[in-house]
């Protein structure tokens, strides 16, 4: 068995501060997101299926339990390490 690394993204979910809206938005917000649990079965086919293979290494796991590619502007390596390299300025000024 060998390790394989793949990204995924649960979906939209609902969380505490949409809760916290007003009427309107909390509407505009139930249409647009999932329950958490399809959140977490996504989770649990990126991590136990017997689906997904070396082939699959690198790629993209995407609500709700779907294998794809990755995109390719992912794949850059020039924009991963700007993107590794922001979070790091943003936080800087508070450590």
């Amino acid at each position: 068995m060998s390790k394989m690394q793949l990204a995924m993204f649960i979906g939209r979910l609902p969380t505490h501060p949409l809760m916290e809206c007003t009427l309107r938005s909390h509407c505009v917000q139930k249409l647009m997101t999932s329950h958490p649990k399809n959140g977490a079965y996504t989770e649990l086919f990126a991590g136990v299926s017997l689906t997904i293979t070396e082939k699959d290494n690198g790629g993209w796991v995407s609500p709700f339990g779907k294998v794809e590619p990755a995109r390719k502007d992912l794949l850059d390596p020039e924009l991963g390490l700007k993107y590794w390299e922001w979070p790091k300025a943003q936080i800087r000024p508070f450590l």
